[in-house]
């Protein structure tokens, strides 16, 4: 089916957008901003409608020197006029050779242009140099002119200057500050507001008074600014040296608040990888005792370990396995335990791996067909009532996101900053949980109270039996849930996917306490529990079953396997099934 045009914008999209960031952020900040950050809100507020719409314009643009001649919007009809203006308020400058580098002047030029600007001066190049080496070479032929004092009618800055009138755009740092108040981060933009007017993403409705609020004093807010200026300094992490990333290290703010202290810390975790992998191993592990964002205590135990300090090594091993970060660590202080207690002489507590319940399945090979296509065409029978869906992530997010909408959304301070939020700054950390643990165990314990006769006659499963009036009850929370928000984003749902069929299909098969321990399993990590589910989902009479697909050379990743074994662990109905190609 055609996808229907997207709607055009109307001219002044750009100015109205910077508008509403700009006085949300004066509203929201005005007690906390520095003085120069609401000095030129007052002053941008101050202009012009044709001056400020070439300000914004600019802002869209990359850099901050821009040819005059390359300017021209037909929303801007005096376009002269509205540069004067922004000179006459510090927000524009004009480029000179007092103020600007020559070769970074020369750069704005064509390639033809500069070879005009050659061949005026008398002081050409071969025809095949690049326009790189046309920027050298007139920078230092300006450079010869003025050692030996040659005389010539005009110098190339004149040229430059009457030929190619220059201006170079003030207050960009300001105006970082400013979307840093509204995006509480680098990497929106305005182009959010666009796909919000054109409907591409529809958000959710949160509070955003100053009760709700993410910055509260001047100083929390340079501390976040210094994080992001810091990282656009610096190198990428992985080509940086030792005394690099030691000084970017050092050099973090303080952690005001648990956002910035998760950006630090993530940020010191990977500059102490780095310095692991250049051999600084002492400086390494004393940066990873700085943050506990895994994998830094899994880097400690092993950089001991390389040490021979098995005692230090034995130690961080007790501390993970008495407060374990998410499932990485916990399966790496099980592997990893045997090794140090044999170092230490100590007796040895081996680690056996769950079993996991494991098939195979012989089918045709159909050229163009993905082998999890192959396997739910086959597992599909409309004779036997059996349904089989391709899945993976996606039901069991949506049936999650939706079950926890309200707690997702809910009004807790500084989990929202801005209007484009897919869920709250703490989503993926664990205070997600313990701010709204009340309201989330309430859910959670709701879910047992939605029996039915099961596997086992005591307990809901593989056989699908008429609901009780306590999961109809979910089951209509649910579907009202995804009609009220049927395409707000959300990070759990796909809403293509989160069909009322489906929906209703899952939740009238798939046992509470199922859900439950499913649930359970995705709030303890929410960033890593939110993936590694089996591909297909099988409903029949009997009730459900998840099958992991795997063809010929596949194998299980790691999240895969984890939740394998949680559902063995569970008695959830899981599998793996292996298959092997026959004849075509």
């Amino acid at each position: 089916m055609a996808t229907a045009p997207l709607p055009a914008l109307d001219t002044g999209y750009y100015l109205r957008n910077f508008d509403t960031l700009v006085a949300f952020v004066k509203s929201s900040y005005a007690d906390i901003l520095p003085v120069e950050t609401l000095t030129l809100i007052d002053t941008y507020q101050s202009l012009t409608t044709p001056a400020q719409a070439l300000y914004v314009r600019l802002l869209m643009r990359k850099g901050e020197l821009f040819r005059c001649d390359k300017l021209a919007y037909d929303e801007i009809p005096d376009q002269q006029q509205a540069i004067d203006e922004l000179c006459q308020h510090q927000l524009l400058e004009r480029v000179s050779s007092a103020n600007t580098d020559l070769c970074e002047r020369l750069t704005l030029l064509t390639k033809p242009e500069l070879v005009a600007l050659g061949k005026a001066r008398g002081t050409p190049i071969a025809s095949s140099a690049r326009k790189p080496d046309w920027v050298d070479h007139l920078a230092a032929s300006a450079e010869h002119d003025a050692a030996d004092h040659v005389d010539r009618q005009k110098s190339l800055d004149v040229l430059l200057e009457e030929s190619y009138p220059m201006i170079r755009q003030a207050g960009l740092a300001v105006v970082d500050q400013i979307k840093l108040c509204f995006f509480g981060n680098r990497y929106q933009d305005l182009s959010e507001f666009v796909i919000s007017e054109l409907g591409v993403v529809t958000y959710e409705t949160y509070a955003l008074d100053n009760d709700h609020r993410f910055y509260h004093s001047t100083q929390q807010l340079l501390n976040h600014d210094r994080y992001y200026q810091l990282l656009a300094s610096a190198d990428d992490i992985r080509e940086m040296d030792a005394e690099a990333l030691i000084h970017l290290c050092e050099s973090m703010p303080e952690k005001t608040d648990a956002v910035l202290q998760r950006r630090v810390e993530r940020t010191i975790t990977r500059a102490a990888r780095q310095l692991e992998r250049l051999g600084e191993l002492h400086s390494a592990r004393d940066w990873f005792a700085k943050t506990r964002q895994p994998p830094a205590r899994e880097r400690i135990v092993r950089i001991s370990a390389a040490l021979k300090e098995w005692p230090a090594a034995k130690a961080t091993l007790n501390d993970i396995q008495a407060r374990t970060m998410d499932d990485d660590e916990a399966e790496f202080a099980q592997r990893f335990l045997p090794k140090v207690q044999k170092a230490l002489g100590e007796p040895i507590q081996k680690y056996t791996a769950p079993d996991i319940v494991t098939n195979t399945l012989t089918c045709d090979f159909i050229e163009g067909e993905r082998v999890e296509q192959r396997v739910q065409a086959v597992l599909t029978d409309a004779d036997t009532g059996s349904v089989c869906l391709y899945v993976e992530n996606l039901l069991f997010n949506a049936l999650f996101g939706l079950y926890f909408w309200d707690d997702i959304f809910a009004p807790v301070p500084q989990a929202f900053i801005n209007p484009f939020h897919r869920g709250p700054l703490d989503l993926f950390s664990p205070d997600f949980y313990i701010r709204r643990k009340q309201s989330i165990d309430q859910r959670l314990a709701y879910l047992l109270e939605c029996p039915s006769v099961g596997r086992d006659g005591n307990k809901s499963g593989s056989k699908r039996e008429k609901p009780s009036s306590a999961k109809t009850v979910l089951l209509s929370q649910l579907l009202a849930t995804a009609q009220q928000k049927s395409g707000i984003a959300n990070h759990f749902v796909a809403w293509e996917y989160a069909t009322p069929e489906l929906l209703t299909l899952a939740v009238e098969t798939i046992p509470s306490e199922d859900l439950h321990a499913i649930f359970q399993r995705m709030l303890a990590d929410l960033r890593n529990n939110r993936s590694g589910f089996p591909d297909l989902i099988r409903f029949d009479p009997q009730g459900y079953e998840l099958i992991e697909v795997k063809g010929p050379g596949d194998r299980l990743q790691k999240n895969q396997i984890r939740w394998l074994n949680y559902f063995a662990d569970h008695g959830i109905p899981a599998r793996v099934l292996h298959v092997e190609w026959g004849s075509a």
